[in-house]
């Protein structure tokens, strides 16, 4: 992923220099009309060159597009090297490209999700805990699965459902979560046992 950022801030840094290319070579004599290139003088005679407009526009589009690409990837690089989750008694911190969020686990509604990533030719499913914080409704995504290394440890498994659970009453969203809480449990038994 790291390399595939580095392409894109590369790409897109060749589209600005691109953009600036022709942007600098354009003269235009305001009392004339004439747009030449360079210094030299030679270019397109009034009558028939590009207006400057173009030109510029032309410019302004390579630019505008190696700037995106480039932010693209800067943003890929950052995610692929900050990305972190951890707990703090029942509080999950994440930390993604540009900031880092967190949610209570112990009055938050959580959820199971999954999110989908392209490795080679396959999509693979990850399994993620989904959680909103009621006050805020602040929503945040904890990955159960490491880059490489398959589901997380069995400690940390149950760290989360122990989280999850503590605290909670007999409504129906804390059954809901007592039972997520249980999956949890119980793939921390099956890894134990592979």
């Amino acid at each position: 992923m790291f390399f595939f950022s580095a392409f894109l801030v590369l790409f897109g840094a060749v589209f600005a220099g691109i953009a600036a290319f022709i942007c600098g070579i354009v003269d235009y004599d305001e009392y004339t009309g004439d747009v030449t290139f360079g210094s030299t003088g030679s270019g397109f005679p009034s009558a028939g060159g590009p207006p400057k407009t173009v030109l510029f526009l032309v410019g302004g589009l390579f630019m505008t597009v190696g700037f995106l690409v480039v932010i693209a990837g800067v943003t890929a690089a950052l995610r692929t090297v900050r990305l972190a989750a951890w707990l703090d008694g029942t509080v999950v911190h994440v930390r993604g490209a540009y900031r880092t969020r967190d949610v209570d686990l112990a009055t938050a509604y959580v959820s199971e999700g999954a999110v989908k990533r392209r490795v080679g030719h396959t999509i693979v499913s990850t399994p993620t805990l989904e959680a909103r914080d009621p006050a805020t409704g602040h929503r945040l995504t904890v990955p159960l699965e490491g880059d490489d290394t398959g589901l997380l440890p069995p400690n940390e498994l149950r760290a989360l459902a122990d989280a999850m659970t503590r605290g909670r009453g007999d409504s129906e969203n804390d059954r809901d979560v007592h039972r997520l809480a249980e999956s949890l449990r119980t793939r921390v038994g099956s890894v134990r046992s592979v």
